[in-house]
């Protein structure tokens, strides 16, 4: 059994006398797993825009990882719909960081690993801009999660 253990963690130090024990590996693997499990993930990547938009064309991004924020910006200057902030829970979005219109709604799901969206205005209008899927438009987006 090892004599002395790390002062952060717990984990097991090991002097030249002691005897080592599988029961102390096991515990030591334990606590690593418990610790990474509270490390953040991170995702980054990008997509090209298809043009579509509305609740029947909805965009997705799914993660290795439940996503609990989402930044999306696209790779344009001076145009509207130039990227927002999403966060987990939320249902819900005006498009922080959107230009275009003070009506649009971002309808949002997060389902698992799955974060997806789609556009409407008050009139049940949109447009593929402001859903960040411009045809052929390059988006890059970020992600924070568990």
């Amino acid at each position: 059994m090892a004599s002395k253990h790390t002062e952060r963690f717990g984990l097991c130090q090991w002097e030249a006398e002691d005897q080592v024990l599988r029961s102390d590996f096991n515990a030591d693997n334990a606590k690593v797993e418990a610790a990474l499990a509270l490390c953040p993930r991170i995702a980054v990547g990008s997509y090209e825009g298809t043009g579509t938009y509305g609740q029947a064309n909805p965009n997705s991004l799914t993660f290795d990882f439940a996503p609990k924020l989402v930044v999306i910006t696209r790779n344009a200057v001076g145009s509207s719909g130039q990227g927002t902030v999403l966060v987990g829970g939320q249902t819900k979005s005006s498009g922080i960081g959107h230009s275009s219109s003070n009506s649009l709604s971002l309808y949002l799901t997060w389902e698992g690993n799955t974060v997806s969206w789609y556009t409407a205005d008050v009139s049940g209008g949109g447009s593929a801009s402001d859903q960040f899927n411009i045809n052929g438009g390059i988006y890059h987006y970020f992600a924070l999660g568990l």
